[in-house]
């Protein structure tokens, strides 16, 4: 588990878990294991349903699990057939940054990207949809970062450095964004008054005084939640039960190579980071 967000989710598989009467098995990748190894243990253990989170694994080898047990991904997505997405609604996540963002006044809006995590690419393209729909284009920059607070540093130090640092960072995740604060406070720029900062996730430090760090929140019990139910759907397809029952407000929609694709929708929570400059 990399990503405290990530926590948040396992969390949450194990209470919808423990809640429908089933047991949830762990397994986890780490830098000297990799996602084929946990996904072997499990198998050993006779699991009768997988569910991945943002799992870092080839199509090949994820095909290869998904012939033997059924399986549910959380948070990426798949060309295999048959399988089951859960997705936040990065649209609506990063339109409520932007349009906040906007609505306090700002216009030249930087987004700090994920790097190589899986979300990366989709939030940096729904940013840019987002600033063109209000016309704000020219007024979007995107600069390299990632999913730890070292690659928010960085990418304040890079700004810092070109002379081109911005009214606002949109920040790839909660992570990126309290590394971000914290270098600007360092190198003494005042936030919010000189440069507003935005995270992604929710995860609880970013309540924290020391950070009161505006953000927009995924809704973890809930994906996970639904991962399960989709689940358990799948491992007992001729059961009609309410189990495998999706709640009412999350959207569902038939995966082009079959299987459904969920989505769950964040909100917006508006902290201290982005107040009004005077």
């Amino acid at each position: 588990i990399g990503q405290a967000y990530q926590g948040l989710i396992v969390d949450g598989l194990f209470q919808a878990a423990s809640t429908l009467g089933h047991a949830l098995v762990l397994a986890t990748s780490t830098p000297h294991r990799d996602v084929a190894d946990g996904l072997r243990s499990l198998l050993l253990e006779r699991c009768e349903g997988i569910i991945l989170i943002d799992p870092d694994i080839s199509v090949d080898a994820l095909a290869h699990i998904v012939d033997r047990t059924p399986a549910v991904l959380i948070g990426s997505s798949t060309e295999l057939s048959d399988v089951d997405e859960i997705h936040s609604r990065d649209d609506v996540g990063i339109q409520l940054l932007v349009d906040h963002l906007i609505g306090t006044g700002r216009r030249r809006i930087t987004h700090v990207d994920g790097g190589a995590e899986t979300a990366a690419r989709r939030r940096v393209e729904r940013f840019g949809q987002a600033m063109e729909q209000r016309g704000l284009a020219d007024s979007a920059q995107v600069v390299p970062g990632g999913g730890d607070e070292d690659s928010g540093a960085r990418a304040v130090q890079h700004l810092i450095e070109s002379g081109e640092l911005p009214e606002a960072l949109l920040c790839f995740n909660d992570h990126c964004a309290v590394g971000a604060l914290m270098e600007l406070r360092r190198q003494g720029v005042r936030v919010p008054q000189d440069v507003a900062v935005t995270g992604y996730d929710g995860i609880p430090v970013t309540a924290a005084s020391a950070f009161s760090l505006t953000t927009v929140r995924q809704d973890a019990g809930l994906i996970a939640e639904v991962a399960v139910r989709a689940l358990l759907a799948r491992m007992h397809p001729d059961q009609d039960g309410q189990d495998g029952r999706i709640p009412a407000e999350v959207a569902g929609e038939n995966r082009p190579l079959g299987g459904r694709l969920y989505r769950v929708v964040p909100d917006l929570v508006i902290r201290d980071t982005t107040a009004r400059a005077a």
